[in-house]
């Protein structure tokens, strides 16, 4: 069984609307309401066109397993993650964020701070980040992971 991340493509752009308007995705995110396909396509064309955007698809023995997408600002990057309902308690949270780290170090050398924002209630992440050894800092509103890599 070989899991890796690729690069997200065009043809990805149903796929990611179909996990981001899955129940328990829009519970775990900020914006709750469910995102109209028009709204999800124009947002997926800027990101894939976007330097300071990546998006990668996690697989496994070529079965859609989950998203990461990163947000690049300076040295520093934000972690946005999700996993396919089918998927969900298996440690591929865990794995996906594993494996960003070591596609960023390869390719992205000017990155040396990975973080993530996630809410209070959504316990699942936060324990996929704190297995990852990112450095937890609670905020009023929500909880800010933080870990260096270089």
């Amino acid at each position: 069984m070989s899991i890796k991340l690729r690069n997200v493509n065009k043809d990805d752009c149903r796929l990611l609307y179909n996990w981001v308007n899955d129940e328990q995705v829009r519970k775990s995110s900020f914006k709750t309401k469910k995102i109209v396909y028009d709204e999800h396509k124009n947002w997926f064309e800027e990101k894939l066109n976007s330097n300071n955007t990546k998006i990668f698809i996690l697989e496994e023995s070529k079965q859609n397993i989950g998203q990461i997408r990163i947000e690049i600002d300076g040295s520093s990057a934000l972690i946005d993650y999700s996993i396919d309902k089918k998927y969900r308690g298996k440690g591929y949270g865990i794995k996906i964020i594993e494996i960003i780290e070591k596609e960023i170090k390869k390719k992205l050398p000017q990155i040396s701070t990975l973080e993530a924002i996630v809410k209070l209630n959504n316990i699942i992440s936060q324990r996929c980040f704190e297995k990852n050894n990112y450095n937890k800092y609670l905020e009023n509103k929500y909880v800010l992971y933080k870990k260096e890599i270089s």
